[in-house]
């Protein structure tokens, strides 16, 4: 017979081993990276087993929080109160440009108004030849009521309204808007007191002539809200309560309430009492309530601030007076929820909310309340109570089972109490492990993968398998450590040489990924085969191609034993020992346990086993 005759009569007899797997065990379909054991060529696996990362889930509820300020509190100008006005102190003021001559009395008028010159005020106004209600000049829509209010000439104020001057718009050809700027420039006498040059064109003012001349408009009849126009849609209150504190600030601001001014969110600029909460004026917020009685909307809209600012004190005190639970943000968010994506240190505000009767089942534009408080026990288990879904899935598909940390027991047996499901999160498909790469994997086998043993354990005993074979389930189970699934599992007649369609038992799975106590519990089983050995696998390709380095013409025949050695565990190895694996078993390339052993501690386990039998 020629070489090249015995070289093929050699691979039909390679050809003819083809592997053989015990008819008695239970073999199934798993996904072998999950599991994680290399049976192929020897010189691959001496490195031992890679750590198989679990599925991460996420959160993908997406809250965004209310802004701090509302209102005139988020207007650019206000940075002047401190930075702006500093950044000002160092600048020269521009001249003041020469007055035209007043060409009538309505222009003399209209210069003393300005001057703050009132014996002139009172001379001018006797002239038949002035009309009050008409524009300081020709070339401007400003009234002379609204330049005395703005110079905070109180006097001059009093003398137009007693010649007839309108408090309120609208007027022809003419603003009327008194109480809106005397308010604003009150703000900026504020913030630019003591700026050098400020005030170069027209004498600084204190408060508490701006506190007269509001009174005076007031008591005749001006506008409390007292918009300016639509391009400055604040109202009075608003930008008072924006402004930095002053003596007179709360009397200015009584002032105005008790003469019906707007607190509600219908006020121009929003809602003053959210601008007051936002602003920390709690002292405005008190009088509010003491004063008047606030509709609805105003104590809705207080609730977003005084959540950004954590006040529970504050929120307290708008859900007793009659703030909605289930109020929103002014993007249209559920305040519940952007206090639950707060975490602990919101949960005061969260128990205060669902005390005052907030649903649990609103939508928070991307899932459900519950989802946000898997890490507050005690905030998802009052969340429970109010009748919160465990089974409610966010965008990503995830339920309250899917983020729950293993860890909390108690937690996972209230969710599972209530009827919770396992989510499938979208999440699982791009992961190794989960979605095309395994088929169909029901809760139970979802919840071993992503390391969730209790919950595994839980859902096996509340629901069975659910479709989950046994096989994969224990192969998985002692793989990725979840050993109380394992024993539930083997109690209940799970066969404990469970393999995979390439012969790798479970037994192997445990040993190679180092899982001791798993490896008790397979050993403690009275039918376990403790030598079964995967099949040998004939190779081909030496035979068809010429390599310095030839892959083995067959593989395979490994035992538990074997990987126990390849992993490098002492201690699986003497277990395995003990319960009679043959240390002299070699698999198809010629390698015993001991070739494979890289450990000192495991190589004189080995030894001295060989040298006893």
């Amino acid at each position: 017979m020629t070489t090249k005759q015995t070289s093929w009569c050699a691979a039909l007899a390679f050809l003819a081993v083809a592997p053989v797997l015990g008819s008695a065990a239970d073999q199934c379909k798993v996904d072998d990276q999950v599991v994680g054991v290399w049976d192929g060529a020897a010189k691959y696996i001496g490195g031992g087993p890679v750590a198989i990362t679990a599925p991460q889930v996420k959160v993908t509820t997406v809250i965004v929080k209310p802004p701090v300020t509302t209102g005139p509190a988020a207007s650019p100008g206000d940075s002047t109160t401190a930075g702006g006005a500093a950044s000002m102190s160092g600048l020269q003021p521009s001249p003041r440009p020469p007055r035209p001559v007043p060409k009538n009395d309505q222009e003399r008028l209209f210069t003393a108004v300005y001057e703050g010159d009132l014996a002139e005020v009172q001379r001018l106004l006797r002239s038949p030849a002035v009309d009050v209600n008409a524009p300081s000049r020709s070339d401007r829509r400003s009234s002379l009521i609204d330049v005395a209010a703005g110079g905070a000439q109180p006097q001059i104020v009093r003398a137009l309204i007693e010649h007839g001057a309108h408090v309120r718009g609208p007027v022809e050809a003419v603003d009327v808007h008194p109480i809106a700027v005397a308010i604003i420039n009150l703000k900026t006498t504020i913030q630019f007191h003591g700026v050098p040059g400020a005030f170069a064109w027209r004498a600084e003012r204190a408060p508490r002539d701006f506190e007269a001349t509001i009174h005076v408009l007031l008591d005749a009849g001006a506008d409390a809200d007292g918009v300016l126009d639509p391009t400055h849609p604040d109202s009075a209150l608003g930008v008072l309560l924006s402004t930095p504190r002053f003596d007179g600030d709360m009397r200015i601001a009584r002032l105005l309430l008790d003469h019906g001014a707007q607190l509600g969110a219908s006020t121009p600029g929003g809602s003053p009492l959210a601008v007051a909460v936002a602003n920390g004026r709690d002292d405005f917020f008190d009088l509010a309530l003491e004063v008047r009685h606030l509709d609805s909307s105003a104590l809705d809209a207080g609730l977003a601030p005084a959540i950004a600012r954590r006040d529970a004190r504050i929120v307290s005190k708008l859900l007793t007076a009659g703030a909605s639970p289930d109020a929103r943000d002014p993007y249209g968010r559920p305040l519940l929820c952007t206090i639950l994506a707060g975490g602990e240190q919101s949960r005061s505000l969260a128990i205060l909310f669902l005390q005052h009767g907030a649903r649990a089942t609103v939508d928070c534009l991307g899932g459900p309340p519950l989802n946000l408080a898997m890490k507050d026990r005690e905030l998802a288990l009052l969340l429970l109570d109010h009748g919160a879904d465990p089974s409610r899935t966010d965008h990503n598909g995830a339920t309250a089972l899917s983020l729950v940390a293993d860890a909390d027991h108690e937690l996972i047996d209230a969710l599972l109490k209530h009827g919770g499901q396992l989510g499938e999160p979208i999440s699982d498909e791009r992961t190794v492990g989960l979605g095309t790469g395994m088929g169909t994997a029901g809760p139970m086998l979802r919840a071993i993968l992503h390391r969730q043993d209790y919950l595994a354990t839980g859902l096996l005993r509340r629901d069975g398998l659910q479709g989950d074979t046994p096989c994969a389930a224990v192969l998985y189970a002692a793989t990725v450590g979840a050993n109380g699934t394992l024993a539930e599992l083997l109690h209940g007649g799970a066969d404990p040489n469970s393999m995979t369609e390439r012969g790798v038992t479970v037994l192997m799975t445990a040993a190679y990924h180092s899982n001791v106590e798993a490896v008790r519990m397979l050993l403690a089983q009275s039918q376990i085969r403790v030598d079964h050995a995967t099949p040998t696998v004939f190779n081909p390709q030496p035979i068809f191609s010429y390599n310095e380095d030839p892959p083995p013409p067959r593989t395979g025949h490994r035992t538990a034993l074997m990987y126990a050695a390849v992993a490098g565990h002492a201690e699986i190895c003497k277990l395995l020992i003990q319960r009679g694996a043959n240390t002299r078993e070699a698999d198809a390339e010629g390698r015993t346990a001991l070739d494979y052993a890289r450990r000192p501690e495991v190589r004189i386990e080995l030894q001295a086993a060989r040298s006893t039998r």
